[in-house]
């Protein structure tokens, strides 16, 4: 499970917050790739990644929340994708 925190962690950077080691819980802060300047950011999310102990062998809970420039209706797609 570390391996795959730190290489979340290396791909992700500042957009990744490790919330709980174990059993893992993380914020991932999704923007648009175009989105450098956060003053002019106006779409943003985070996808919430919640697992029990019992993972790998069960899949981990996402949510998403605080999410800006999104109506409710689109930011639950989000995840059908």
């Amino acid at each position: 499970m570390d391996a795959e925190l730190e290489a979340l962690e290396a791909v992700y950077d500042e957009q990744v917050e490790v919330v709980c080691r174990w059993p893992p819980s993380l914020r991932l802060t999704l923007s648009p790739a175009t989105c450098g300047d956060a003053t002019q950011c106006f779409v943003t999310a985070t996808l919430r990644i919640e697992a029990d102990d019992k993972y790998p062998r069960t899949r981990p809970k996402l949510r998403i929340s605080d999410a800006k420039g999104l109506g409710d209706h689109r930011a639950s797609r989000l995840l059908l994708r």
